[in-house]
């Protein structure tokens, strides 16, 4: 089964992040992708053209420090999806 959505945290040790994004285009993921980090806006972009040509979706992207309240809007902004 297929999460309905997946927060993935960019800046982990290594490039597993990327490894993930890679694997959930292999496995054919069409939910909602929001990205976690603390990158600046280059790297942000860098990381949503990669998933795009993945053809993941990213649907939102939560800078850290975050707030729980943040989290609540960024999965309630994909309510509809879920």
């Amino acid at each position: 089964n297929a999460p309905i959505a997946v927060m993935l945290d960019l800046t982990m040790m290594g490039k597993d992040s990327e490894r993930i994004v890679g694997f959930l285009s292999a496995e054919k993921y069409e939910g909602p992708l929001i990205f976690i980090t603390g990158a600046n806006a280059q790297e942000i972009s860098k990381r949503q053209e990669q998933a795009d040509q993945f053809g993941l979706h990213v649907t939102d992207v939560l800078i850290k420090p975050f707030w729980l309240d943040d989290v609540a809007r960024s999965l309630k902004s994909i309510e509809p999806v879920v």
